[in-house]
């Protein structure tokens, strides 16, 4: 990718050419957004830890920040198909987000005896938001991007989006491990949630100029645009190949989530993981993902993201088994197993989110794309806020003890080896239509 731009102009440090500011403007939003996940993904629970949340509680936190997430996607996804601007809806957005970061981080302070109901309310209007905003963020970003710029421009994008999920992570878990007491943890994780606040302001910013410079690109759907939600939605649904890619998505997400919540168990209680091992794992899973983007977008443009998404499986059922591994080795040593083989499998499984925007961009209908990759987020949220109680439920009702732990992962492989079975198969069979239709011609 270096021979095809230059982002610098070394005579005024300005972005030389529009290429070079398309991705470097995405660079940086993208690197806001991946310290405020960071942030969510490994404090979330830690601060619902320290709040005093129960077993249950910690099975809530997912759920929770995608009630809302699921109550406003379809909405979402209308307003961005009327905007008269593709960024118009991801700017507010954030905007929002970043003030209700700044109650996020006062929870403790506004409610002093109990702090959780406060806690699940605010959770909801920044993590929630934040799962919400990655529908209208994709649908922006096809305005933005033409469909031969969208791999180079992700890939660049998820470059350093690793990086700073590398960064973040071990940053925070090493204050937090040197944090001596409950007050002191919940302060250091008071001072992140209010950098996420600033870092959604600059994020709204930088969305604002891309808007401003590239949302011209996107043809708007001024034909089907006006149509109701239940007939653009109804309409879709009578396309075979959008609906079996729902399917299919919808039931590979389950397999995924189902362990969100139960990893932070298994980790936190059966390997002795404590904030910094947490922390480590993070970090180096991103480091690996850093490591592999690069490459998993090269083999995008050989083999074509279907290919590739084979191995974002394969990713994921590793991780699984790093940690069902773990579960049988001594308590010394089963942190640093989930520690390295989570980090290798994290490599290979860097490229899921590589591929799955350009799956669904490649196999929906054209038109109305803004509603339809809402009603598909909209799908993948329901997953995403139950299966992590789901998976949490399970493993109570199997006893609640290590022997349930193990039969819950073990459980859990099986369905990830079904998947990976049905995207080859899939994968076979639309091979076969590409090679019947260049027969045919």
């Amino acid at each position: 990718m270096r021979g095809h731009f230059s982002l610098w102009n070394r005579r005024n440090g300005l972005v030389q050419t529009a290429q070079g500011r398309l991705l470097l403007l995405f660079a940086l939003e993208g690197c806001c957004l991946q310290f405020i996940s960071s942030v969510n993904g490994l404090g979330n629970t830690i601060y619902a830890t320290n709040l005093g949340a129960t077993d249950t509680q910690i099975g809530l936190v997912q759920m929770m920040s995608n009630i809302m997430a699921v109550a406003l996607l379809l909405p979402v996804g209308m307003w961005g198909n009327r905007s008269k601007t593709p960024g118009r809806v991801p700017y507010i957005m954030l905007l929002f987000v970043s003030a209700m970061y700044l109650c996020y981080g006062s929870v403790p302070v506004l409610a002093k005896q109990n702090p959780m109901p406060l806690y699940f309310v605010f959770l909801s209007l920044t993590a929630g938001i934040i799962v919400t905003f990655g529908a209208p963020w994709q649908a922006f970003f096809a305005g933005c991007t033409t469909q031969e710029q969208r791999n180079d421009v992700f890939t660049y994008r998820n470059k350093f989006m690793f990086f700073v999920g590398f960064a973040a992570p071990l940053v925070l878990g090493a204050l937090l491990s040197a944090a001596p007491d409950q007050a002191h943890k919940l302060l250091v994780l008071r001072c992140f949630y209010y950098a996420n606040a600033v870092l959604a302001f600059v994020q709204a910013r930088l969305i604002r100029r891309l808007d401003i410079d590239f949302g011209a690109l996107r043809e708007t759907q001024t034909v089907r645009k006006r149509e109701s939600m239940a007939k653009v939605l109804f309409g879709a649904l009578q396309d075979r190949r959008f609906v079996s890619f729902l399917v299919f998505i919808v039931i590979f997400y389950m397999s995924w989530h189902f362990d969100w919540s139960i990893w932070y168990i298994a980790q936190t209680r059966y390997c002795g993981m404590n904030e910094a091992h947490l922390s480590y794992c993070n970090a180096f899973a991103s480091l690996a993902q850093l490591a592999c983007i690069g490459w998993w977008g090269r083999l995008n443009r050989r083999r074509g993201v279907f290919y590739t998404f084979h191995l974002g499986i394969i990713g994921l059922l590793a991780g699984g088994a790093a940690m069902f591994a773990a579960l049988f080795c001594p308590p010394g040593v089963s942190p640093w197993v989930v520690i390295v083989f989570n980090t290798a499998a994290n490599g290979l499984s860097a490229c899921v989110g590589l591929c799955v925007l350009q799956m669904l961009l490649s196999q929906m209908p054209t038109g109305n794309e803004s509603l339809l990759i809402s009603f598909y987020t909209l799908l993948t949220m329901i997953s995403n806020s139950l299966m992590p109680l789901v998976g949490v439920k399970v493993y109570e009702a199997l006893g609640a003890d290590l022997h349930a732990i193990r039969l819950t992962f073990g459980c859990m492989l099986l369905w990830r080896v079904a998947v990976l079975f049905w995207h080859n198969c899939r994968y076979r069979a639309q091979q076969k239509q590409t090679q019947a239709g260049v027969e045919n011609r």
